[in-house]
């Protein structure tokens, strides 16, 4: 019999789910225990800070997709907030059958406009290359041009 966690919202977690939201939480604070202090939040990080091994959270899994999330969101967080000069706050809208989206807020100092889109380019890169690391896809809602496009081959 596993042993449940309350959360936040009154739901329950497993014990081994907990110890990866804890985990995180060390990692998020600077405060881990077993990983270097600095270290990039990822999947394997908090895994790893959890006692675990390396690939232990499986992205198939659903038991895991709420740690996934939150484990995306706040790496988002912690890479935006490495860059100089700039303000950012990454959140998570209310899912859709399309997905759960990210709204984020940026604000920078500059108002060089090469450098806001170098700083905006560099933000979205990021995002888009690690978003396979955590099971998720970008989604774009198809238009009427791409199923003409899709028919006729074009």
């Amino acid at each position: 019999m596993t042993n449940n966690k309350m959360t936040k919202d009154g739901g329950t977690r497993s014990d081994s789910v907990f110890q990866y939201f804890e985990a995180l939480q060390r990692l998020v604070e600077g405060r881990p225990s077993r990983v270097p202090i600095g270290t990039a939040i990822t999947l394997n990080a908090v895994a790893l800070e959890a006692g675990k091994s390396a690939g232990s959270i499986k992205k198939q899994r659903p038991v895991y997709g709420e740690l996934i999330k939150e484990v995306m969101r706040l790496a988002a967080e912690q890479k935006l907030r490495a860059q100089p000069d700039m303000t950012c706050m990454v959140r998570q809208m209310q899912a859709t059958a399309q997905g759960i989206p990210l709204e984020i807020y940026c604000f920078t100092r500059t108002t060089a406009w090469a450098d806001y889109e170098r700083i905006q380019g560099d933000i979205f890169d990021y995002l888009l290359a690690v978003m396979p690391e955590f099971g998720l896809s970008l989604y774009q809602q198809p238009s009427g041009m791409d199923f003409r496009a899709g028919w006729t081959g074009k």
